[in-house]
């Protein structure tokens, strides 16, 4: 099974996985995965590396200090990485990072795709907060290693899934910021 096939499989769009398929394709960077606790972004990494079939992906687990995420930083300039921040938003963690003294060539030189994850029940679905079962699905957000859009924004992916009928409005306003 391809990573798109796995990653589908567990609710990821097919135009999200194939992104994610590319950058886990990378000789070297990093894939860090941030959303609220329970969204699934520890479920979704290690799905991410057991699907890597070319190469050799590490996982690194959840990075909460400075120190390990500048290890981690570092590691991710000579192989491919993949980790977890408890970060609700992709959007600023460059800043964040900056905030706690990671300088900015590092991040530059880890070439970082953030991927922000949010979790939507399906519609005719009784909501299930699990990440083994298939009644939710998955909205990412996910911005290249120079901070531009890989997939649209959270609000976007979700407004999409709710015109397709995958999800209601109700579903995508309370778990999506920035949905209108």
């Amino acid at each position: 099974m391809s990573i798109e096939e796995s990653l589908a499989g567990v609710g990821v769009a097919r135009h999200a996985a194939a992104a994610l398929a590319v950058a886990a394709s990378r000789a070297q960077g990093m894939i860090v995965f941030c959303g609220p606790a329970g969204v699934g972004k520890t479920t979704l990494a290690q799905l991410l590396v057991s699907a890597q079939r070319h190469g050799v992906m590490h996982w690194l687990g959840d990075l909460r200090l400075p120190d390990e995420i500048g290890e981690a930083l570092a590691q991710a300039e000579r192989e491919s990485v993949v980790a977890v921040v408890r970060s609700g938003q992709s959007r600023g963690l460059r800043d964040r990072w900056s905030d706690m003294g990671l300088v900015a060539t590092l991040v530059d030189r880890a070439s970082v795709f953030t991927v922000t994850l949010r979790r939507l029940a399906r519609a005719g679905t009784e909501h299930a907060r699990s990440p083994s079962k298939m009644v939710d699905v998955l909205v990412l957000e996910i911005l290249g290693p120079d901070g531009s859009a890989v997939t649209g924004s959270l609000a976007d992916e979700a407004r999409a899934l709710v015109a397709a009928g995958v999800t209601t409005a109700d579903e995508a306003r309370f778990n999506v910021p920035d949905y209108v």
